[in-house]
Formats: C-alpha cells, structure tokens, sequence
C-alpha cells in the first residue's frame, strides 16, 4: 500500500513539473492528489482493520479447536471398551465372593499407594493439552524425569486406569501428540488419519509388554 502511494506521489510530480506556471493547471492537479491520498489513507486503514479481525478471528477458532480436542479426548476414555465378563456371569457364587473381595484389597492398596507416596500398582494413562497437563501439576520439574514418572505425592485420581492386555489403539485429538512418557520405539507407532477433517493421530502399541515396560503412565500432550 505504501509501495503504491510512493509511485503516485512520483507520478504527481513529474506532472507538476510538466506543467510549468501553469496555476490552474498545478491546482486542479493538487485537488486530485489530495483526494487519492485520501483514499488511499483509508484504504490503508480499512486494511489495517481487516487484518486484525482476521487475527482475532484465527486466535479464538484455535481455542475452540483445542477445548474441542481436549472434550473429545475425555471422550473417548469414557468410552473405552471395558474388560469381558463373560466368565464371571459362569462362576459360582462363591467365585463372585472371592473376587468382589480381591476388588475392595485391590482398591485399599491403590489408595494407600497414593497416601504414602509408593510406587502404585497397575498401569495408568492421561491425555491433554498443554496447558491442562500443567494445571494438574505433571508438568512440574521432577515429576517426569527422563520419561519416568515420580509417584511421591501425585494425585493418582487424575489418571485412567489401563488394561494392557485390551488398549492396542488410541485415538488422539491432535495432529502432533507428544508422548512424555518412555516407552520403546519400536513398540509403537503414531499415525496421522489422512482422510479425516480433522487432526486426528492414532498410537498403535504393537507390543504391550514392551510399550510398558518402562513405565506404568502413559502421558500424552496434545
């Protein structure tokens, strides 16, 4: 736009000069510089406008993309298939007595892991932004160290619990997820869904024992 002012500033000038004495000449000439500089200077300013309507605009469907992604991520945990029992329904009362029993020990011991600040049994997962990974303290210093996660006074609600043997597939809201966590590469392998509209990334885990030998928390940022 500048650029464009310029050349007509020099074009004016070289009529101004064309012009000689000419008085009413070089005036009517003026009135007409005057105008397009006007018209320029609004335009400019009409640009200007535009411009960062268009980055407010941009700025808040980012937003609105990552709260999206971080709904849908809740989602689909929610709707993770849950473990068969079908032998349970087969199983004596007795049986169901046992393992209602085994449950309430298993519970117990989680939260006492939790309460003492020992490594808890059982394998565990949380997918979220940026942001919200920060927000619940995983982010801090010394909490992930070298891909390990430090389970001295980590709030274990935050978590999902995994079954190992059923997750072979995650679908990720996002077009680069970042794993925090350390698992071996070649135990896995993160796909981008090119026919989709939306970025979406699924984590194959090829090999289970492998992916979670490492660690038992699986931390994915969005």
């Amino acid at each position: 736009m500048k650029k464009h002012f310029l050349l007509l500033a020099i074009f004016c000038a070289g009529l101004f000069a064309s012009c000689g004495n000419n008085g009413a000449e070089v005036a009517r000439l003026s009135a007409q510089v005057d105008s397009l500089v006007a018209v320029t200077q609004r335009l400019e300013a009409e640009h200007f406008e535009m411009s960062e309507a268009v980055e407010n605009l941009a700025a808040a469907i980012d937003q609105l993309r990552a709260k999206k992604a971080s709904q849908s991520a809740s989602a689909n945990y929610d709707s993770a298939p849950a473990q068969s029992k079908q032998s349970a329904s087969s199983s004596s009362s007795s049986s169901s007595s046992k393992q209602e029993a085994k449950s309430s020990n298993q519970s117990q011991s989680k939260a006492s892991a939790s309460s003492s600040g020992s490594a808890p049994s059982g394998y565990y997962m949380k997918i979220g932004t940026k942001q919200e990974l920060k927000s619940l303290g995983l982010l801090d210093k010394g909490v992930i160290k070298k891909g390990v996660v430090n389970t001295d006074g980590l709030n274990m609600s935050i978590f999902k619990s995994v079954n190992i043997k059923s997750t072979k597939e995650l679908k990720i809201n996002a077009y680069k997820p970042k794993l925090l966590t350390d698992h071996p590469n070649k135990s896995y392998e993160m796909k981008l869904d090119e026919d989709s509209e939306e970025d979406i990334t699924y984590l194959r885990i090829k090999d289970p024992d492998a992916f979670w030998s490492k660690s038992h928390f699986l931390i994915i940022q969005m």
